[in-house]
């Protein structure tokens, strides 16, 4: 009910200021146009060499010169970008809601000394003893510097800052900065912990339950030692020659067709895949250089090696025996992903109805039943997606039998088998 009633205060508001713009705007017109009418018969005056006086007298009158001037300077005086003062002039309407509004709750905050709330203990304190005056320096720090220049010098009125707390604590509880207390929505982080004293005992029967150690040290030897252990795991299958995928040999250099040295190689693609890139990559590893690492993607990273390497492990995952679980490898699911790019798209008269003119592309992508994507292609956003269908289905160099059933090959986000 609070935030109604300040939005319906800020509406009629804006609704008085929007009709003070436009009832001033209508009275600069009429000024602007009565000069203007008196500067073209003092031109004319000059240029036939009357007397300018005597013209403006014809053409507006002194007295009537007069007022326009007191009229418009009123009006500039009072021309602002905000709507400040037509709020402040709905205080009698929020002014019946604050002392409701602070009697009925208590009002708590995140941070450690809110001004905020300094600011609704003294309104709470002048609506009880009903002083008449502010203190001379009223807590400010939480206003917006539009608010804080209603500030007369060291001075703030009443009606003006009572008005200014209020929209200040609605847009608190909106944001969840102030939330009143007993609320299960918004509290302190540390109402949700167990008292330090029930955490002591409870770690001292050893009852927390925690899924890891409550020490670090503890934490960090357990993790240690199970590291090792994978590690050394990882080390006897590799020594009896299972697990490796051929992933590597994939990469044959353009000319000879010769695998690459495993380190080095590894080390360009994690560039190409984090966008890092190979200079970065450089500096970082401190393994291989710049020009090391530029000779190696030249030469051995390539759309068909990749592609190679791609088909390699999908054949190893559909190998696992796992996998079988999901599905029995004869079925793919194939979708687009737009993703913006830079620049203006306006230009390129590519229209999608899904994306407008937005600049990117479409990686469109077919990923088996058992969760290996082995096909993606880049193509444009407005692309008939079908024809890419087939090229997923058709194109790849897994060993994948995937039969396109022709007649759902009318939708793009189907499934096939």
């Amino acid at each position: 009910m609070f935030d109604k009633m300040l939005g319906g205060v800020y509406r009629r508001a804006d609704r008085a200021y929007r009709e003070n713009v436009v009832h001033r705007a209508k009275a600069l017109d009429a000024s602007a146009r009565a000069l203007l009418h008196m500067a073209k018969a003092m031109l004319a005056a000059k240029e036939s060499g009357e007397d300018q006086g005597s013209a403006l007298e014809r053409s507006l009158g002194w007295e009537r010169l007069k007022a326009l001037v007191a009229e418009t300077e009123i009006v500039v005086a009072n021309t602002r970008e905000d709507n400040l003062t037509e709020i402040v002039e709905r205080y009698p309407t929020v002014r019946r809601m604050i002392s409701v509004l602070l009697n009925a709750f208590a009002f708590r905050s995140w941070k450690p000394n809110d001004s905020l709330l300094d600011a609704l203990d003294l309104l709470r304190g002048l609506y009880a003893a009903r002083p008449r005056q502010l203190p001379q320096r009223p807590p400010t720090a939480f206003l917006k510097s539009t608010w804080r220049k209603l500030g007369r010098g060291s001075t703030f009125d009443r009606r003006a800052y009572e008005v200014a707390v209020m929209l200040a604590l609605r847009d608190s509880l909106r944001s969840g900065d102030i939330w009143v207390e007993g609320s299960r929505a918004f509290r302190v982080f540390g109402d949700f912990l167990l008292p330090a004293e029930a955490f002591v005992a409870r770690r001292r029967e050893g009852e927390l339950g925690l899924a890891v150690q409550d020490r670090f040290d503890d934490w960090q030897t357990e993790r240690t030692t199970l590291l090792e252990s994978r590690l050394n795991e990882i080390d006897t299958l590799a020594s009896a020659g299972n697990g490796w995928t051929g992933f590597a040999e994939r990469f044959g250099h353009l000319r000879t067709g010769a695998p690459p040295e495993n380190i080095g190689l590894m080390t360009a693609l994690l560039a190409d895949a984090t966008n890092l890139g190979l200079a970065r990559m450089a500096r970082s590893s401190k393994i291989f250089s710049h020009s090391k690492l530029l000779w190696i993607a030249e030469w051995h990273v390539r759309d068909e090696t990749y592609q190679a390497a791609l088909a390699c492990l999908i054949e190893a995952i559909h190998a696992q025996p796992f996998t079988r679980v999901w599905g029995d490898g004869g079925t793919s699911s194939s979708d687009g992903q737009f993703l913006k790019a830079g620049g203006h798209g306006e230009a390129r008269a590519d229209y999608n109805a899904k994306y407008g003119s937005e600049p990117g592309v479409k990686f469109y992508t077919h990923v088996s039943d058992r969760y290996a994507p082995f096909h993606t292609k880049v193509i444009a956003a407005n692309a008939s997606e079908p024809a890419h269908i087939l090229d997923g289905l058709l194109h790849h160099e897994c060993s994948l039998d995937m039969t396109p059933v022709w007649a759902a090959l009318c939708s793009a986000n189907a499934h096939y088998t």
